[in-house]
């Protein structure tokens, strides 16, 4: 965090704070005098000012979620951390979940990613007000799937720097090669089936297919 602090502008604006104090340690021995309330008006006036200032456009923004392992005792009174599913692998170890919400204009609608979908979730969502974009896990909808891509309606602009890839090989220089046989039955069924499909929801109605795609 010092080093941080020591390469933007708050330096200058606050000559009186020295990088050595601005340590993990003193972040929690602060944390310890702010309630809940006081950090979310902090949140609240914060997000507010950076809306006026650099004009956002909220009418999109993009949402997600992840968790981080920390290495907090197990007899610790603390609730944040629990144990769960972790994108570290780290299960013996209590995690606490981080979520991010960006406009659209600076990577800060509500977009879904697969690991947020649930009923839940959903009911939730739905009862709001805000409107969302998400995906579903391909193989959850086989249904889906084997809609045939005739079906599908282009859209007007293609995808920009995409193209057809083919296979390529390389010299081993002498090292031994992996040489495999494709099931020709089975890649033409993921052909007509999964490959370049991705399954959408949303109740942006109202929005073109590119605008649902884009967001």
């Amino acid at each position: 965090m010092g080093e941080w602090f020591e390469s933007t502008a708050l330096r200058r604006l606050l000559p009186h704070i020295q990088a050595r104090h601005l340590s993990s340690q003193r972040f929690w021995d602060h944390m310890e005098r702010l309630e809940r309330e006081h950090i979310l008006e902090i949140e609240r006036t914060l997000v507010e000012h950076m809306v006026r200032e650099f004009q956002l456009d909220l009418r999109a923004v993009v949402y997600d979620t992840t968790n981080f392992i920390s290495y907090i005792d197990t007899a610790n009174a603390a609730e944040l951390p629990q144990r769960g599913a972790s994108k570290a692998k780290g299960f013996d170890l209590k995690q606490v979940g981080l979520a991010l919400l960006v406009a659209s204009d600076f990577h800060v609608p509500l977009i879904l990613d697969k690991g947020n979908n649930s009923e839940s979730n959903q009911h939730k969502l739905s009862g709001s007000g805000y409107h969302f974009v998400g995906s579903l896990v391909p193989s959850h909808h086989p249904e889906l799937l084997r809609v045939p891509k005739s079906h599908y309606q282009p859209l007007r602009a293609p995808e920009p720097g995409t193209r057809p890839a083919g296979p390529k090989r390389r010299s081993s220089d002498g090292l031994p090669e992996l040489h495999f046989e494709l099931d020709q039955e089975a890649l033409h069924q993921l052909a007509r089936e999964r490959f370049g499909k991705t399954i959408l929801f949303t109740d942006q109605h109202d929005w073109s297919n590119e605008r649902i795609l884009a967001a």
